[in-house]
């Protein structure tokens, strides 16, 4: 008895547990699931509520809260820098790279603690500049516009949050010596109305995506989930 108990345990470990080399940072205000070999956080996830959305004041994107800083809990295993993202700009400027969060700063603007956890360089990963300032934003604007009522009445609160990074694992491209996604991806889950509702986006993380339409990359959940299962297939998911 005690043995098949054991195997049955095994199977389980195995199955459930995450990818490779993942690590998992709780931080304050959000969780990140961290790869230690790619030095990349694969996903991040946070609660997006209605108070933390509406909040007054809104901490400013300057001065002290427009510095990337090292993430204390991550010495020394991330690749991220400055110097990293100005060499690759200056060497090329048709392909230009930002420090594209994964957590975003304007879920965290409501406490000056919440801002600068979300300024951490573990929280970003290299992202095509058009790509980032545009139809990614527009994608993080309409999960706060949920969250404050400016779609949906009354406003929607308690938003789960998951976002992440695809990064081919034997071929990837690399911002100088930092890894750099093939695609982004967000899902939110709420529940409106008494029923769950899901929706997922999965966008090309290139310099030639000029798209400015979010609703351009919804995709399918199920189909999300085959997508993050090629790239990282023991990645445990909360979705």
């Amino acid at each position: 008895m005690k043995k098949t108990v054991l195997i049955v345990l095994s199977f389980l470990i195995a199955h459930w547990l995450p990818a490779q080399h993942t690590i998992e940072i709780p931080h304050t205000y959000y969780t990140m699931w961290f790869d230690t070999v790619q030095s990349t956080e694969l996903v991040g996830y946070y609660i997006q509520t209605t108070a933390h959305s509406t909040a007054q004041p809104k901490m400013p994107r300057s001065g002290k809260f427009a510095r990337f800083t090292k993430d204390p809990l991550l010495e020394g295993k991330v690749w991220a820098n400055d110097v990293q993202y100005k060499t690759w700009n200056r060497n090329h400027p048709n392909e230009k790279r930002d420090r594209g969060h994964i957590n975003p700063f304007t879920a965290f603007d409501f406490a000056e603690d919440a801002a600068l956890e979300s300024m951490y360089y573990s929280n970003t990963a290299p992202q095509a500049s058009y790509f980032n300032r545009h139809q990614w934003q527009a994608i993080e604007q309409s999960i706060l516009k949920l969250s404050r009522g400016k779609i949906n009445t009354p406003p929607i609160d308690s938003i789960h949050v998951w976002t992440g990074v695809l990064i081919h694992t034997t071929h990837p491209k690399k911002m100088n010596a930092v890894f750099e996604p093939d695609y982004f991806w967000k899902v939110i889950r709420y529940k409106h109305q008494g029923e769950y509702i899901s929706k997922a986006w999965l966008g090309a993380n290139e310099s030639n995506n000029m798209n400015t339409n979010p609703d351009a990359i919804v995709v399918e959940l199920a189909y999300l989930k085959e997508m993050i299962a090629k790239y990282y297939p023991a990645l445990v998911l909360g979705f």
